[in-house]
């Protein structure tokens, strides 16, 4: 409703993504990246991976991964995305490594690591299965 509401608009795009509405996706990732670019915040770059991976977008994603990664050497970015953003990639050892790391630091996403869409590529994954049963979450 709000033409501004700039993470709406990224979570809209990460929606029709799972839905499998591609081409609204896209209409919507267009319309995400004239209201903020590229590296503007790891929470939308987070939302928006995931489109970018199933649009063949795949260098894209993987510039913007490299990019949180540089970053966080000379600023706070949370494991927690950074993570999220490697699932997207399948590189499920990578997002494993900073996974643990966000558990560590006490990543203030954690809370949702259960049931977080956005890691659904690492689902049945062991070591994955394991953290969310270190994790003590509710049954």
């Amino acid at each position: 409703m709000d033409p501004h509401a700039f993470y709406a608009q990224v979570e809209l795009v990460f929606a029709l993504n799972r839905l499998g509405r591609l081409s609204e996706a896209a209409q919507a990732y267009q319309q995400a990246l004239v209201m903020a670019p590229p590296g503007s915040g790891q929470v939308s770059d987070f939302w928006v991976l995931e489109y970018e991976v199933a649009a063949g977008l795949r260098e894209s994603a993987r510039k913007k991964t490299e990019y949180w990664v540089a970053r966080r050497a000379k600023e706070y970015v949370d494991g927690y995305h950074i993570a999220g953003m490697y699932a997207a990639l399948g590189e499920r050892d990578e997002a494993m490594k900073w996974l643990e790391m966000a558990r560590e630091e006490g990543s203030a996403e954690f809370y949702v690591m259960k049931v977080d869409s956005a890691l659904d590529g690492l689902r049945g994954d062991p070591r994955f299965e394991a953290l969310v049963k270190r994790m003590k979450f509710p049954e």
